[in-house]
């Protein structure tokens, strides 16, 4: 009797424990029951290719079937009641399908009719109404979607050769305009090569003529420079034996000759050295030699060569030295004393009956230079505007070369001349010149 319950309440308890565990595998949900029947038979496939679904399958006795649940067609896989057995079916299942799932079934549930599942051969063979109308509708869709691609890329290709021809359009007159422009540039380009080659070829030519000319130039100087050295030498001797002559006990007569030759030969020494300094300021050659001289004896000197011509044309010279000039400076006294010379005889030459002065006046006083001023006036005949721009702006000029010389001499020894005249008043030139002290 106790074996007999015994055995009762074991059989109680293993079905109790047997319905405590069941469960279904949700594949997938679909709105038609044409395309649930569709994946129903796909999912039959792939159960039947897997042989451990086919082995579970025939040892719990599980089915794959489809059911109607409100407007969804669902397919599923039940009743699992194994926790082993459902891991492996959904484990191999999610290699297709990764969303299924697993979901607690009442016994109810189970006992309710589920649809049944349809059979391949049947699908195969007779495929239903509703199928054959979603597979046509799929296949328009697919022909539409198909039909729009193939009009989206006919439209691209089409719109892409719009835009070819009209990158064309923009393009051949621009590159037509290039083309003008780089031909026009080649014919510029060949004008001025041979343009330039005449041009090197003339400049050629005429540097060959500027170096012919320059040697004949300087040939002609160079012999010009030998007959002044001669001469400049000739008329130093004739100085330096009327300086003998004047030491010996002459008549007043005498001397009064002598002491004319001595200056007339001063006279021409200096026109001689005015035209040795016109070639050496052309090339560049004339230097500033700067000593210590006294400026006061050079200026008597110059009042003894000036006053025998000045009394010739019956001329009042005079020389006025102001008290606070010093008697030693620095500077160029040979330049300095050809320039006065040659200021002085212009001023001669172009005055009869009439006066010259030369002062000599302090401007600025420095502590170890002084700047003098030097003033050659006269009552001469004057000169005209034209003269006197002549004489400023010309190295060479007839009549005036002393005059363009002693300029030229002055802006070497940094002093600038100005000239002032008036015709048939008089003319007076000046010029400024910094001296430097004796420390």
């Amino acid at each position: 009797m106790n074996y007999y319950k015994i055995l009762t309440i074991f059989l109680f308890l293993s079905i109790t424990l047997e319905a405590a565990y069941l469960r279904t595998i949700r594949v997938g949900a679909f709105k038609t029951e044409a395309t649930a029947a569709l994946e129903l038979k796909k999912l039959k496939s792939f159960a039947a290719s897997h042989q451990n679904i086919v082995r579970l399958q025939e040892k719990w006795g599980f089915e794959i079937r489809s059911k109607k649940t409100g407007k969804y067609t669902i397919i599923m896989l039940e009743p699992m009641r194994d926790k082993v057995m459902l891991q492996e079916v959904i484990d191999t299942l999610r290699l297709r399908y990764p969303d299924a799932y697993v979901k607690k079934l009442k016994e109810s549930e189970v006992l309710t009719p589920l649809v049944s599942a349809v059979k391949e051969e049947e699908i195969i063979e007779v495929p239903p109404v509703e199928i054959i109308q979603e597979v046509k509708h799929v296949q328009k869709v697919e022909e539409k979607i198909k039909t729009i691609v193939l009009k989206t890329q006919k439209e691209k290709v089409v719109e892409k050769k719009e835009i070819r021809i009209k990158e064309n359009e923009v393009f051949k007159p621009l590159f037509f305009f290039m083309s003008v422009l780089f031909v026009i540039a080649l014919l510029l380009l060949y004008v001025s090569r041979r343009k330039n080659k005449k041009q090197i070829k003339k400049e050629e030519d005429q540097k060959i003529k500027n170096n012919l000319k320059d040697t004949q130039y300087q040939s002609q100087i160079q012999n010009n420079e030998n007959f002044l050295f001669e001469t400049k030498i000739s008329m130093a001797s004739v100085i330096q034996y009327s300086n003998l002559l004047l030491e010996f006990n002459l008549s007043v007569i005498q001397k009064d000759y002598v002491q004319r030759i001595k200056n007339a030969s001063e006279t021409l020494l200096n026109v001689v050295n005015n035209t040795a300094d016109i070639s050496k300021i052309q090339l560049g050659e004339l230097r500033i030699n700067n000593v210590d001289f006294n400026i006061k004896s050079m200026i008597n000197d110059v009042e003894n060569i000036i006053s025998l011509e000045a009394k010739q044309n019956n001329v009042s010279f005079s020389v006025d030295i102001n008290e606070d000039i010093p008697s030693h400076v620095i500077g160029d006294a040979v330049h300095l004393k050809q320039v006065l010379i040659s200021l002085l005889t212009n001023s001669v030459k172009y005055t009869r009956d009439g006066e010259i002065t030369l002062t000599l006046k302090k401007v600025y006083s420095y502590a170890h230079a002084i700047t003098l001023s030097f003033i050659v006036s006269d009552t001469g005949i004057g000169m005209s505007p034209e003269q006197i721009d002549s004489v400023m702006n010309s190295d060479k000029n007839n009549n005036s070369t002393n005059l363009c010389v002693s300029k030229q001499l002055i802006q070497m020894m940094n002093g600038d001349m100005k000239i002032y005249s008036t015709l048939d008043v008089g003319t007076t030139f000046t010029f400024n010149i910094k001296f430097d002290l004796k420390q």
